[in-house]
């Protein structure tokens, strides 16, 4: 649903269908801006409104929004909550009282740099190899290192491979880049593998978490495609680049 985020600074307003209102106390120490009476924000500063008033599940869909197109980081979020526990006179990763100026807020958005913290590249990673365990996939590798020619400098690392079906499984953390430079720098990387025979596999934080039964179908059919006789022959390590 789309929402629109709206600063006021009183309460005494009325609320718009679809519309999120967030009191501005005065002494709400993030810098402001106005244009034609509305407050204008950086993009991150707008996520960081809206991880503090929307509902759990909207927060948690701009949150993994934002820190997958590198608008918001955890650091960010980590200042968000210094500069309000300073003004409410808090203190790092203590319970507050509801009547304490911006607790509220500070308690979402100590939620959200949990739930940030635990989508790294690294813990999909973790979760996706407990996957693997659990549904008995044999056969994949972590780390596994990828030369256009035996002998030459790699120029892929796979975070998981079935090195004889040449099957890649690429993870992608929640703050997985999205800038210029990196898209295609990994478009020009995936092209090469497949140049190289490697049939290539791309799973997502929400995937490996939301829909695991989806990632695991998609594996097993991607290895009954590799395991028929001519892509066994075609791919065979010892006659292919490796």
């Amino acid at each position: 649903m789309p929402v629109l985020l709206a600063r006021v600074p009183t309460k005494r307003c009325r609320r718009l269908p679809d519309t999120l209102l967030r009191v501005r106390h005065s002494t709400d120490p993030a810098p402001r801006r106005f244009s034609g009476g509305l407050l204008c924000q950086q993009p991150k500063d707008a996520v960081l409104d809206i991880i503090q008033v929307a509902s759990p599940t909207d927060a948690k869909g701009w949150l993994d929004w934002a820190l997958q197109r590198s608008i918001l980081t955890q650091s960010d979020i980590a200042a968000a909550i210094a500069r309000l526990e300073r003004v409410s006179g808090g203190t790092p990763n203590t319970p507050l009282r509801r009547s304490t100026v911006g607790a509220h807020a500070i308690t979402r958005l100590r939620l959200a740099l949990e739930y940030a913290r635990g989508g790294t590249r690294s813990e999909a990673e973790r979760i996706l190899r407990a996957l693997l365990q659990r549904e008995s996939i044999v056969g994949f590798v972590g780390d596994v290192p990828v030369s256009s020619q035996p002998g030459e400098r790699p120029f892929a690392r796979l975070d998981f491979a079935h090195v004889p079906l040449k099957i890649a499984i690429e993870v992608d953390g929640r703050a997985f880049h999205t800038s210029s430079k990196d898209f295609e720098r990994d478009r020009e990387r995936q092209n090469q593998l497949v140049a190289v025979g490697w049939l290539v596999l791309r799973v997502t934080w929400s995937m490996i978490n939301e829909d695991p039964g989806s990632v695991v179908r998609d594996i097993h059919r991607a290895m009954r495609l590799r395991a028929t006789p001519a892509h066994r022959n075609q791919n065979d390590p010892s006659k292919g680049p490796f």
